[in-house]
């Protein structure tokens, strides 16, 4: 027994546009523009360095100042630091309502291209750094952050700032 089966097969009627046809057939079609170059990624932002100051469109401002060594202590975390530097915070708000220090996060810390890490040493040298401080409106407040580096000396790099609302303010500087 001789079982014949049968296509069908549907085919549209030819659609292909002109753009189409010369795109297969990897050409340009006659009188058409070149595309349009694509927009350059934009260069990464130039870190501050320290005792520059960075300010948002609102007012609200941090500058930070040059690292200094400090000596954690034994309750300090986390538990394996060879040598902590503190950095001073100034945070200057010209906004028109209060701003909580607590609410500025200190992001993408680095030294010496890897990662880095706060300090927190209640009641020790080195401070909590997560202080909660209500800045008035045309005040300034001083605080500080501690980060755990390599025992030589070498590159910090970290960003501060709100964590919504506004740019990230980049720092580096050495430590």
């Amino acid at each position: 027994m001789v079982l014949a089966v049968s296509v069908v097969a549907t085919l549209p009627a030819c659609s292909a546009t002109e753009d189409q046809n010369a795109d297969r057939a990897g050409g340009e079609r006659a009188g058409a523009a070149s595309p349009a170059p694509q927009p350059a990624v934009p260069p990464a932002p130039t870190p501050a360095a320290w005792g520059q100051r960075h300010t948002w469109g609102d007012g609200l401002a941090v500058q930070l100042g040059t690292p200094a060594v400090c000596v954690p202590s034994r309750a300090a975390f986390p538990a394996d630091i060879e040598r902590a530097v503190k950095v001073p915070v100034l945070v200057v708000n010209d906004t028109a309502a209060p701003v909580d220090t607590v609410l500025l996060v200190v992001n993408d810390l680095q030294f010496n291209g890897a990662a880095a890490q706060l300090v927190t040493d209640i009641d020790g040298p080195c401070g909590n750094g997560v202080a909660s401080t209500r800045v008035l409106p045309g005040t300034t407040v001083t605080t500080s952050v501690a980060v755990a580096v390599a025992a030589a000396p070498g590159e910090l790099r970290l960003s501060y700032g709100p964590p919504t609302g506004h740019d990230k303010a980049l720092f580096a500087g050495p430590a």
